[in-house]
């Protein structure tokens, strides 16, 4: 759990969605490396122990802080890639290729938390594969008609 000093100050969200102000000036501890981190602007996070954990790990320089921020960016990132997989099957006349995106995204997941190094798998004649390259998840989509598209 991160700890705050006494200079931190939090307010209440004037859109009362349950999250807190953090001021610019506060100091969060990251969970990573241990060190204090003073906030060069003000944020908004979730009124949870573990919202302060993220917002100092999102804000420390510490190689696992980076790896975090990493993976929390791929992870964000995988409803646009499943998107991009529902439009390509589109393009390509395929139907029917909605009901794998789950599979798709525990895949990416998976990729993501170095649970599996990478996956390859074929919906209907596209073969769609899922990398980390430079930590960001990536996916490549080829049709069995020479159609390919990464992102």
């Amino acid at each position: 759990m991160a700890k705050s000093n006494s200079k931190t100050a939090e307010a209440v969200n004037p859109k009362n969605d349950g999250k807190i102000l953090i001021e610019a000036g506060a100091s969060l501890i990251c969970p990573f490396c241990g060190q204090a981190r003073t906030l060069m602007h003000n944020i908004y996070i979730d009124d949870a122990p573990e919202s302060r954990d993220e917002a100092a790990a999102l804000e420390c320089g510490c190689v696992e802080a980076c790896q975090y921020r990493n993976r929390k960016k791929s992870k964000d990132n995988v409803p646009m890639l499943l998107d991009g997989f529902l439009d390509f099957c589109e393009r390509e006349d395929q139907t029917d290729a909605s009901p794998v995106c789950d599979s798709i995204k525990r895949l990416a997941f998976d990729i993501i938390d170095e649970l599996v190094g990478a996956a390859t798998l074929t919906v209907k004649g596209t073969k769609v594969k899922l990398s980390l390259k430079e930590g960001q998840l990536v996916m490549k989509l080829e049709h069995k008609k020479g159609v390919t598209q990464t992102t």
